[in-house]
């Protein structure tokens, strides 16, 4: 299960992309820490919502089970960002649609039963 994310930093440039390249930290229960290299946007690396998701897509998860970890993502930015939860979900649906259109009604079902 999801702990936490952690940006690194910045590694470079893509420029067939458009993209910059970034490291993160990422903490799990199943697999523990590891380390992983995406391609993002500027609001990729404030929410990391996106590289959580490639990164359990990745290690084949449902996309029930990829939603309990962005919902997990989204209580650490909580925390961290000290926003309230609708403000951050306000945010992922305007600011990472393709996201939050495959995992927004899974992610809702997170919050309703929270």
């Amino acid at each position: 299960m999801f702990k936490s994310y952690q940006f690194i930093g910045y590694i470079g440039y893509n420029p067939k992309t458009n993209h910059s390249i970034h490291q993160y930290k990422i903490v799990d229960s199943e697999f523990g820490d590891i380390m992983v290299e995406v391609e993002a946007t500027e609001y990729d690396v404030l929410s990391g919502a996106r590289v959580i998701a490639q990164v359990y897509e990745k290690r084949g998860y449902t996309v029930s089970q990829i939603a309990k970890q962005l919902y997990l993502v989204c209580k650490q930015m909580e925390l961290e960002y000290n926003h309230t939860l609708n403000m951050i979900i306000w945010s992922q649906k305007k600011y990472n649609t393709e996201l939050w259109d495959k995992y927004g009604k899974e992610i809702q079902k997170f919050i309703l039963f929270s």
